[in-house]
């Protein structure tokens, strides 16, 4: 991919992202990303400003985790992860920019250009419903990734990755340096009226708008070391081990835009990086569930789960914190209960119940570890935050009355179900469950 196709996407996403919703969440049209990989991957012009800038953030976002020796440098995985173990916010700063100086020049100055356009883009979070947190998310494990990236990433260094890359985006300018908000000229911002922003960036770049080379900008520095791993019949983006997909361009292959419930989980994960809706209801329930009094025991309003599914089905951004945590820890449930397959895999079914028939303690803890490695990573990721919540809440049980034992018995229908049962059919068990809730409160039964 040549230089300036690369500084094309960050100044398309810079200049038409700060007032896009959902701006590097929303998947994109996947034929469209192949055909625009294919283009730059070809060395072709392509124009991005008449792109879908969806499509472009999908394929820049590609662009990045397949960067050789990762953004800000695999070598450097847990030295990054410890930035925020300093106790000052002008510690951490420090230590980010210590990094900083081990990097390649190259790599530094298109964490500049990238950061400059993730700051304008959250200054407008009100309008793109992307904070830096939301952005974090999304952006962590395209930029930062383990040594040996082949090895399941613990969900703990995730949440550290993520609260990394919130960080740096919060204090980008103190970090990269005032000007880096203006490397691509102006924005989407100060150019909603104003289509002289094009021209701004084009002449900061050394570029014209329909690629011919003007003078060398900064871009020009840019080596050989931030080209994606190659591979065979691939010339700058790799196959990641186990897959071919095309980044996020890809997590919702056979779904609807958006659809969550009753999908497998491989349509709806990115790899192995958890969706942002699934990873914000766990978060919330996390935070507020261990101090609710039955949580996942009772429901929520019939109506507000109704809502909220509908909402997180069609691909809308929710807001968890100003809903009932009820209400969010049922839809929770629901979709667990509707993961084609199974969670902990129908296939599997026999093989769970017979863990407890192991002697001792320890044989039952290595059946269970047995079985999940037969399970798709996915299932895995998923199961590791599902459990971290419900320990969480198991140690507050004084106070939300929820011992494992409760959870167990309002959980384990949602992750186990045995081969073609009635739990195939999980639009009818919604359904099912919400009539009987009605009847219920009606005094039916």
């Amino acid at each position: 991919m040549k230089i300036e196709q690369k500084t094309d996407m960050l100044s398309v996403i810079n200049r038409k992202g700060p007032l896009l919703e959902g701006i590097f969440r929303k998947p994109a049209c996947i034929n469209s990303c192949r055909n625009l990989k294919e283009k730059l991957n070809s060395g072709d012009r392509v124009n991005c400003y008449s792109k879908s800038v969806h499509v472009v953030a999908c394929v820049l976002k590609d662009f990045l985790e397949n960067i050789e020796g990762s953004l800000l440098s695999s070598k450097l995985y847990e030295k990054w992860l410890g930035v925020l173990n300093e106790v000052t916010e002008k510690e951490k700063i420090n230590a980010a920019q210590r990094l900083l100086t081990q990097l390649p020049k190259a790599n530094v100055v298109l964490l500049r250009y990238l950061f400059g356009v993730l700051y304008n883009i959250e200054q407008q979070s009100s309008s793109n419903q992307m904070t830096a947190y939301d952005l974090s998310v999304c952006i962590a494990p395209s930029i930062l990734c383990p040594l040996n990236s082949c090895s399941l990433e613990l969900e703990d260094n995730f949440i550290k990755k993520a609260s990394l890359v919130q960080f740096l985006i919060e204090n980008c300018l103190k970090i990269f340096g005032e000007d880096i908000t203006s490397l691509l000229g102006e924005n989407s911002k100060s150019c909603h009226n104003n289509e002289k922003a094009a021209g701004t960036v084009n002449s900061l770049i050394g570029l014209g708008r329909h690629g011919q080379q003007g003078s060398q900008g900064s871009w020009q520095i840019l080596s050989p070391v931030l080209e994606p791993r190659a591979s065979p019949g691939d010339s700058a983006f790799c196959q990641r081990i186990g897959t071919s997909q095309y980044n996020q361009c890809t997590a919702l292959l056979s779904a609807k835009p958006g659809q969550l419930f009753g999908v497998s989980l491989t349509d709806i994960f990115d790899k192995d990086i958890m969706p942002l809706p699934i990873l914000d209801m766990l978060s919330f329930i996390n935070e507020k569930g261990p101090l609710t009094e039955g949580i996942f025991r009772k429901p929520g309003s019939i109506k507000s789960c109704r809502i909220l599914k509908k909402k997180l089905n069609s691909g809308d951004r929710v807001r968890h914190y100003s809903k009932s945590v009820l209400v969010v820890a049922f839809v929770l449930k629901d979709f667990l209960e509707n993961i084609e397959g199974s969670l902990l895999s129908s296939d599997l079914y026999e093989k769970w119940l017979g863990v407890l028939d192991e002697v001792t303690q320890k044989e039952k803890i290595n059946a269970a570890q047995r079985l999940l490695t037969q399970l798709p990573k996915v299932n895995v990721v998923l199961l590791r935050y599902l459990f971290g919540v419900l320990y969480n809440i198991e140690q507050q049980s004084s106070s939300n009355q929820m011992t494992a034992y409760d959870l167990s018995v309002c959980i384990a229908p949602s992750i186990l179900c045995p081969p073609n049962s009635f739990a195939s059919f999980p639009s009818r068990r919604f359904n099912t469950r919400l009539t009987k809730q009605k009847k219920e409160k009606s005094g039916i039964i």
